[in-house]
């Protein structure tokens, strides 16, 4: 996952007007300009088709829930923190959203 938003950054322009971490990009370059709302789900599919990640169409809006959600409880988070965090009022809800991931 360092080594996916490692990429993205070192993708963006050199100099930056918005403190913004999400970029859009235009003709396979990313553009010094803020996304709308709207914009925004659609942003991990969008990142993973301009970094050439397999299976491109796979990532969401809930890519973002589920990665923080995962990155949280990785960090020592327990279920109190990890369900205010993503809104959830049910454990079990939220523990859904964390990824298991097999290094290889």
């Amino acid at each position: 996952m360092f080594e996916i938003c490692q990429q993205y950054i070192n993708a963006r322009p050199a100099v930056c007007k918005t403190n913004e971490f999400f970029l859009p990009y235009h003709k396979a370059k990313m553009i010094n300009q803020c996304i709308g709302v709207n914009k925004f789900g659609s942003m991990p599919k969008e990142i993973a088709l301009f970094l050439g990640l397999p299976n491109a169409k796979s990532y969401t809006g809930h890519s973002f829930r589920r990665t923080s959600a995962t990155l949280f409880v990785d960090a020592g988070a327990d279920s109190t923190v990890l369900k205010r965090h993503g809104g959830w009022k049910s454990s079990t809800v939220a523990e859904g959203y964390i990824a298991t991931f097999c290094v290889q």
